[in-house]
C-alpha cells in the first residue's frame, strides 16, 4: 500500500518536471521571435546626399525651378500607409515618415540608396529624394523580419 501513494508522487513529479520545460521552450520561442526584429546593425546604408534627414517638411529649396512635392507615411507593425506614391519624373518629392507602431522601423529604398534609419515609437523624420527616372522603386522596412511580414510598398515614377 505505501508503493501507490509514492508512485503517484513521482508520477507528479514527472508531469510537473514536463510542464516546466514547455513553459521554458515556450518563452525561449517567444523571446527569440519578438526580438530578433530589433537588430539595429541591419541598416548600415545611407547616402548622405540622397537623404535629407531633417525633421521638418519644409520644400528643400523653394527659390529654385525644381517641383518638390510632399508626401506623408505612416510606419505601423508591419505596415506603411499609404503603400504606394506615383510621382512625376524629375520631381524632387520629401517623404515625412511617422512611425505610428510600438516597434522601431525604417524606410529603405535600395535602387536609389535611400535608407532612413531607424524611427522609434512616435518620432518623425523627412527624406528628400532627388529626380528618379521612371520606373517603379520599391521600399521596405529592414528591420528583423518585418519586410517578410508585410511591410513594403512601392513608389511608381512616371
Amino acid at each position: 500500500m505505501e508503493d501507490q501513494p509514492t508512485q503517484e508522487k513521482k508520477s507528479n513529479k514527472t508531469i510537473l518536471i514536463v510542464v516546466i520545460i514547455v513553459v521554458i521552450i515556450g518563452a525561449a520561442a517567444g523571446i527569440y521571435f519578438f526580438t530578433q526584429g530589433d537588430d539595429e546593425s541591419t541598416n548600415t546604408n545611407m547616402n548622405t546626399s540622397q537623404v535629407n534627414t531633417t525633421t521638418s517638411a519644409s520644400p528643400v529649396n523653394s527659390d529654385s525651378d525644381v517641383s518638390v512635392v510632399d508626401y506623408a507615411i505612416e510606419m505601423d507593425e508591419y505596415s506603411y500607409s499609404p503603400a504606394s506614391i506615383q510621382v512625376e519624373s524629375g520631381e524632387t518629392i520629401q517623404i515625412k515618415l511617422t512611425n505610428t507602431g510600438n516597434m522601431v522601423h525604417d524606410f529603405v529604398i535600395d535602387e536609389l540608396n535611400v535608407n532612413s534609419g531607424l524611427l522609434s515609437p512616435g518620432e518623425e523624420k523627412t527624406i528628400t529624394i532627388t529626380g528618379s527616372d521612371a520606373g517603379s522603386y520599391s521600399f521596405y522596412c529592414s528591420v528583423g523580419r518585418h519586410r517578410q511580414l508585410g511591410m513594403e510598398g512601392v513608389i511608381t515614377v512616371q
